[in-house]
């Protein structure tokens, strides 16, 4: 089992780097987590273009059609980017 030290959410944003509309549902969600988990790092990263991304690298693992066309599997493999990126983001960042 492992300890959980914060907790990465993807945060959907515009190409002009503003909040984009899903930010309304996803707010009442990062307070009920912050009310839950009041001493739990909560850490929002950039998710934009992560679907796109997911897709490709369906598409390129040669993945069939009825598997690149389930929602849940897109997400999880967006999900596994927005975690690389910013673990990524944290490694590069300490460099500097």
């Amino acid at each position: 089992k492992e300890d959980v030290e914060e907790i990465v959410i993807g945060q959907p944003k515009t190409l002009r780097n503003e909040p984009s509309e899903s930010m309304k549902y996803i707010n009442p969600f990062l307070g009920q987590l912050r009310k839950e988990l009041p001493d739990m790092k909560v850490t929002m990263f950039d998710e934009r273009f992560t679907s796109s991304i997911a897709h490709r690298e369906m598409l390129a693992a040669g993945m069939k059609k009825s598997d690149r066309q389930r929602k849940e599997l897109a997400d999880e493999m967006a999900a596994t980017i927005i975690l690389t990126d910013y673990l990524q983001s944290r490694q590069f960042g300490s460099l500097f």
